[in-house]
């Protein structure tokens, strides 16, 4: 019975192997001594847990010959980040998928309009609590980007740029002042599926009642009741 149940056992896991070794490849791997992830197929960054003492060998980092491949750059909160560290992260990482600048106050509006358009792959863009005034993309992001995240961003003065991303698949606007015009081109001309327009102060009753009649189905859409 014990031979039985060991080749039983020997048998399977040979079988299995393959699928062990594929289930590994989907893991992103952190290294906490050098903040780097590291992962068979890209290079992704976390700048989150990086000290301001550190900045010098983290933009020398990206300028490696690997950067460019950077795929994932996190840079959430660092309260170093400023214009000039944006500029040179655009410039060694321009093929970046996912990034995220949340809570990255010493950025200036004008950081962000020289800087955006640099990055040409975004897919994902997460600007939550930052400075930023004036969205600003390259012409190829208007075709990749399919998660925005611009909640608490009180002072974006135009979300128009945004009905242009044909791709569009999420938009967080929490706390925006997104207008009804504005939203209901975005969600006309655009494939988003899920949007958050909670705490909208320029979001009407009516435009409400449009969303909800017109285009909630099959789409998540959150807001606040609305008493005008």
């Amino acid at each position: 019975m014990k031979k039985c149940f060991v080749f039983t056992f020997i048998f399977a896991l040979i079988n299995f192997a393959p699928h062990i070794r594929a289930m590994q490849l989907d893991f992103t791997i952190f290294d906490p001594h050098n903040n780097i992830f590291s992962h068979p197929s890209h290079i992704t960054w976390n700048a989150s847990t990086i000290l301001e003492s550190q900045r010098q060998d983290f933009i020398t980092s990206l300028s490696t010959p690997s950067s460019p491949d950077c795929h994932f750059l996190a840079l959430r909160c660092p309260s170093w980040i400023n214009d000039q560290d944006l500029v040179d992260i655009a410039q060694a990482c321009p093929l970046v998928h996912y990034l995220d600048f949340t809570d990255c106050k010493k950025i200036s509006a004008k950081g962000f309009l020289q800087s955006l358009p640099k990055f040409i792959r975004l897919v994902t863009l997460m600007l939550n609590g930052t400075n930023i005034t004036t969205l600003n993309f390259h012409p190829n992001t208007q075709k990749t980007l399919m998660y925005f995240f611009a909640n608490g961003c009180e002072q974006i003065q135009d979300f128009l740029p945004l009905i242009y991303c044909e791709s569009l698949r999420t938009a967080e606007l929490y706390k925006t002042n997104i207008t009804n015009a504005i939203l209901l081109h975005i969600l006309l001309d655009t494939q988003v599926q899920q949007l958050d327009i909670v705490d909208c102060p320029n979001i009407t009753t009516s435009t409400i009642e449009t969303i909800t009649k017109d285009y909630s189905e099959n789409r998540s859409i959150s807001f606040s009741p609305k008493y005008d």
